[in-house]
């Protein structure tokens, strides 16, 4: 699942289930009532006309399940084609001095636009869908109540009914029938959260493959940090016929330094990534002191390793509450000697604006405060 869909899922589709559970389930409970209550006068009333008009409903329920049914994979199309659109924007936004750089203005409106528009035919078939639906409700109703006229005036002749119990009648049979028709919109926000819960649920259902929550594993009494890759097959998911490894094999012994060095693409980032367990290889074995990796606890692993990357993304708060991000109970003073031993002391209180080489710093830090 790409990042503009989950963006999609947290935005539009929580949009849609407040819209399916907010006000409209009031209101759906008062039109239903006033749907139940006329039909409940005019059997009353006169039950033989009644049931005339009641002819109707199998269509009109016929023709509302087929709307609802449609309705909510015509939604589940169009907001798997927004959130492609809202890869587009997050990619350019993210990477908006690259694309400016190299006048890709344009090409990302142009495809953003490509994009869009898809959703915008997946909106216009929902709309087109929508519309027919009610209309052809609406037709069903009308022709009930002229059927009603017709029928009701053979009673008055036939069976001595009066004009006032027809009046009656039609009148509640076409409250009870106008409410019920009213209740369409309502219908499809609830076909429509429908749709968007589906695959929100999903979503949060989904069991990932390398999953932190889980508790079992081993956790080592004694570490001493000998890192190994061996005989590592590794491709990434997005791209999986590109082998990233090829049977690799590396092995940095407790205590020693190691530098990769290589050109971009070669797979430096990636052995940090398997080391951090981001991804398990397709083949071969991860090993921390010669335990695959895949066997520990997965939390407990992660705490013991330490990661400043390249461009460090620092989050919207206090240099403090940055330090101290994942270890609670941290007071000032272990801060504070956090921040001495990073050598960061001198400048941390200076700057007005935190330039990538401070977030390097305080990524340290947040590493010292942790060992």
């Amino acid at each position: 699942m790409s990042t503009g869909q989950v963006v999609e899922r947290m935005s539009g589709d929580t949009f849609l289930i407040q819209d399916a559970i907010g006000e409209k389930v009031g209101k759906i409970i008062q039109l239903l009532s006033t749907f139940f209550g006329g039909f409940i006068v005019a059997f009353v009333r006169g039950w033989l006309l009644t049931l005339v008009m009641l002819s109707s409903i199998p269509p009109v329920a016929v023709a509302g399940a087929i709307v609802s049914r449609m309705m909510t994979t015509l939604s589940t199309k169009m907001q798997a084609k927004y959130g492609d659109a809202g890869d587009i924007v997050e990619q350019t936004i993210g990477t908006i001095r690259t694309v400016v750089s190299f006048n890709g203005e344009k090409q990302a409106i142009t495809t953003y636009n490509k994009f869009i528009r898809k959703a915008y035919e997946s909106a216009r078939r929902e709309g087109a869908v929508s519309g027919l639906g009610v209309g052809s409700i609406m037709a069903i109703l009308f022709c009930s109540y002229g059927l009603a006229v017709w029928y009701g005036s053979k009673l008055i002749v036939d069976r001595g009914y009066n004009g006032g119990i027809v009046i009656t009648i039609i009148m509640s049979v076409m409250v009870g029938a106008m409410s019920l028709g009213q209740a369409a919109p309502s219908i499809t926000a609830f076909a429509q959260g429908q749709g968007a819960a589906y695959r929100m649920f999903k979503t949060i259902e989904r069991q990932p493959c390398i999953d932190v929550y889980n508790t079992t594993g081993i956790i080592l009494e004694d570490i001493k940090g000998d890192v190994e890759l061996k005989d590592v097959y590794f491709s990434y998911p997005t791209r999986p016929e590109h082998l990233v490894f090829d049977g690799f094999s590396l092995r940095v012994p407790s205590g020693t330094t190691m530098a990769l060095v290589g050109v971009s693409g070669s797979g430096k980032s990636t052995v940090v990534s398997l080391v951090e367990r981001f991804y398990d290889p397709q083949s071969g074995e991860v090993l921390i002191d010669g335990v695959d990796i895949r066997r520990m606890t997965l939390g407990w692993i992660r705490g013991k390793i330490g990661l400043v990357s390249q461009e460090p993304v620092l989050f919207s708060s206090t240099i403090r509450e940055n330090i101290s991000y994942g270890k609670d109970g941290l007071n000032l003073e272990e801060i504070r000697r956090a921040i001495e031993l990073a050598n960061a002391a001198n400048f941390i209180d200076k700057l007005p604006n935190v330039q990538c080489e401070i977030k390097m710093y305080i990524m340290l830090i947040l590493l010292l405060t942790h060992s």
